[in-house]
């Protein structure tokens, strides 16, 4: 505990541009804002460390929902090698297009499908939202777009449930569940309720960040759903840091990605 002086001379007003920047700083050494790119996020680190744990698994199943132009995976074809099977999905008519470009070979080889739609927790259409023509970046919780007041694209999808899915094709285990869809990632894992629940997702990667405002989703809702099953990490650069217990200090609505590792 600081003493009463230390903490009344701290809160002082002359001081909070200091704590401001220092927080900025603070957040910005924990990855937060660091969520974006593959190349820089942490999440090769976060493959690396999966094949690693994976490495018995003959053919590992990955799961690319919210697969946007193809960035990660190009990242899970190097990190898993030739064995692995991924399954692709991203409703973006745009960044589908461009996650064929990117992805080519593998997709005429069959080792990676791409599928046009994206999951949530009940099945049914719904309107994706882009900030720009042309942007491969879209959400189903377009608030963020409205305030910065951007002229909306607006189209509209199919969304089915990952459970259904995974029955529908016969898969049992996906080794390797990455979910990144701006901000409806929580509705996306509760569709897949029974395979999470039955212990048949080994790893989950999943963002969290300012999307989560417009969808009204805490940290606390992913890690009270997760927590039973997995060891929770926050993704750096260089490795993982684990969150052991839930904390409110956790609810920072900048980007950045967990892993959730099967206990």
């Amino acid at each position: 505990m600081l003493p009463s002086w230390l903490v009344r001379y701290a809160r002082a007003r002359t001081w909070q541009p200091f704590h401001i920047k220092m927080h900025h700083l603070a957040q910005i050494g924990m990855n937060y804002w660091g969520g974006a790119e593959v190349g820089a996020s942490g999440e090769l680190h976060a493959l690396k460390h999966a094949s690693e744990l994976l490495k018995q698994e003959p053919s590992p199943v990955v799961f690319d929902v919210g697969a946007n132009s193809g960035d990660f995976t190009l990242a899970a074809l190097d990190a898993f090698g030739p064995n692995v099977r991924i399954h692709a999905f991203e409703p973006s008519s745009v960044a589908a297009q461009l996650f064929e470009q990117k992805v080519d070979v593998p997709l005429q080889s069959g080792q990676v499908g791409l599928r046009r739609f994206g999951f949530s927790d009940t099945a049914g259409s719904a309107t994706l939202h882009s900030p720009t023509s042309g942007s491969p970046i879209a959400s189903l919780h377009p608030t963020t777009f409205e305030i910065d007041g951007r002229e909306l694209v607006h189209e509209s999808i199919e969304l089915r449930t990952l459970d259904a899915f995974c029955s529908e094709h016969s898969i049992e285990r996906i080794h390797y569940l990455k979910v990144d869809t701006e901000g409806h990632e929580f509705a996306v894992l509760l569709g897949a309720k029974r395979m999470i629940g039955e212990g048949r997702v080994n790893i989950i990667q999943f963002e969290f960040g300012e999307y989560h405002i417009d969808s009204r989703v805490f940290f606390r809702d992913l890690f009270l759903f997760l927590s039973p099953q997995y060891h929770i990490h926050r993704i750096l650069p260089g490795g993982l840091w684990p969150l052991k217990e839930y904390q409110p200090e956790l609810e920072v609505f900048r980007t950045a990605n967990y892993l959730a590792i099967a206990k």
